[in-house]
């Protein structure tokens, strides 16, 4: 086991790094300083997206590791080469096909109307969307606007209502 170290001078309590004593110092209200980065430190090696449009072409951007901007380029960029058998969704990064393939088709939620969902508030929300559809479709065919759920629905389509009320065209 570790040895605690550093330890407090006004409470005598122990910790393994500097840096955890330092912040502990501050509830004292003692004198504390955190180590500053030194310019011999090595810098942090980042790697960019070769996608210009891409926002991790940005340095400020970067991700930290080559695996991670391999799996980020093959899976925003790359061609989708793995196809679940269950569902025919397609994927670029093996890895990610092989977790989605293990949960497919285990929870299903199923609409009246045929479509399937694996979360049961996707489908809650889409029972919310075809309730606001049919309810605006028998209330157009009486000439009523409708207002469900902060959304004005016309010709069963569904539009964000903006906050003056006015429905926009």
């Amino acid at each position: 086991m570790a040895t605690n170290r550093f330890i407090c001078e006004v409470c005598n309590k122990g910790f393994q790094r500097e840096q955890n004593l330092q912040l502990h110092r501050r509830g004292h209200n003692l004198p504390w300083k955190l180590k500053q980065k030194t310019n011999k430190e090595p810098k942090r090696k980042v790697y960019l997206c070769p996608e210009p449009t891409c926002v991790h072409h940005d340095p400020s951007r970067a991700l930290g590791d080559l695996t991670g901007i391999k799996k980020h380029y093959s899976r925003k960029h790359g061609e989708k080469k793995w196809k679940c058998e269950k569902c025919s969704k397609r994927y670029a990064v093996q890895s990610d096909w092989k977790a989605h393939s293990k949960t497919c088709g285990t929870r299903e939620y199923r609409c009246d109307c045929g479509t399937l969902f694996s979360r049961i508030c996707s489908l809650m929300g889409w029972l919310d969307v075809i309730s606001t559809v049919l309810f605006a479709e028998l209330s157009k065919s009486r000439g009523d606007t409708v207002h469900h759920l902060g959304i004005v629905v016309e010709e069963a389509i569904c539009k964000p209502v903006p906050e003056n009320g006015t429905p926009r065209h």
